[in-house]
């Protein structure tokens, strides 16, 4: 014969049974939840039959046991933040088991994007980065124990970089949605400028001043200390109206900040 499910429902077409014959039916069924699920079966055919009682059977049970799970939950903060371009950030990652169950725990952490990466250092586990994403497989995490993973980066320019950090497991996650970090946002500035000048001599009462400042610099505004208007050029030469001692200044301005020097020059 054959079988067609409908439903919850399969209905078998079995043909003629002689005397004293048999069928067997095997019909597969997909749990999809926890708890106990009843089967019933039940026989019908064409002739009246004398004993129509045992034609269903008692219906058979069945527990059906909830799978392992565990819910992971990633947490991570920056330090420091803001940090000057050049410098390290170091990013703290922790993954912890809420429970019951968690095997073959692994870390995915996407790195930002004008990043150098330097290390990942888990406390349990191992680590490796490869094109900007550093994975740690973190083995077994008991119920209500944790993971931390160190990762240091150097960054490369200045802006917003942003790091993302998710976990995952072998068996089911009953809250996914925290799997996965709220991207950890990090201030990269600019290097404060650090003013600084070297003077000669060209001619008599003229010095030349060489900018030897550091730093990203956008303005920069010199007073030559005898009164007379301000010069925003880089490297200027000034002549003096007469010989003496002037306290020279400079101030350097930047996306970092702003600096000041003084010197005082004999001319």
């Amino acid at each position: 014969g054959s079988c067609v499910p409908s439903g919850n429902t399969a209905t078998c077409t079995l043909g003629t049974l002689a005397n004293g014959g048999s069928a067997n039916i095997t019909i597969t069924a997909t749990a999809n939840a926890a708890g106990v699920a009843t089967s019933t079966a039940l026989a019908s055919g064409a002739e009246t039959d004398p004993n129509p009682i045992n034609n269903v059977n008692i219906p058979e049970t069945t527990t059906i046991n909830a799978p392992p799970s565990a819910d992971l939950v990633v947490t991570q903060s920056d330090a420091p933040d803001p940090v000057i371009v050049g410098n390290n950030v170091t990013y703290t990652v922790t993954v912890t088991n809420n429970g019951p169950d968690a095997t073959n725990a692994q870390l995915v952490d996407v790195l930002p994007g004008g990043v150098t990466f330097v290390s990942a250092t888990p406390t349990q586990g191992s680590c490796g980065e490869s094109g900007g994403t550093v994975t740690c497989p973190l083995g077994t995490l008991a119920n209500g124990g944790s993971a931390t993973i160190t990762i240091v980066i150097t960054t490369t320019g200045t802006g917003t970089i942003t790091n993302t950090a998710s976990a995952t497991g072998t068996v089911v996650d009953p809250a996914p949605g925290n799997n996965t970090t709220i991207a950890e946002n990090t201030t990269v500035n600019d290097a404060p400028p650090v003013a600084s000048f070297t003077t000669s001599s060209s001619a008599p009462l003229t010095i030349d001043f060489t900018d030897t400042s550091t730093g990203t610099i956008t303005t920069y505004t010199w007073d030559f200390g005898d009164g007379s208007p301000t010069d925003s050029s880089q490297n200027p030469s000034h002549t003096y109206a007469a010989s003496g001692n002037y306290d020279v200044k400079l101030t350097v301005d930047g996306p970092g900040g702003m600096d000041m020097i003084t010197v005082t020059i004999s001319v």
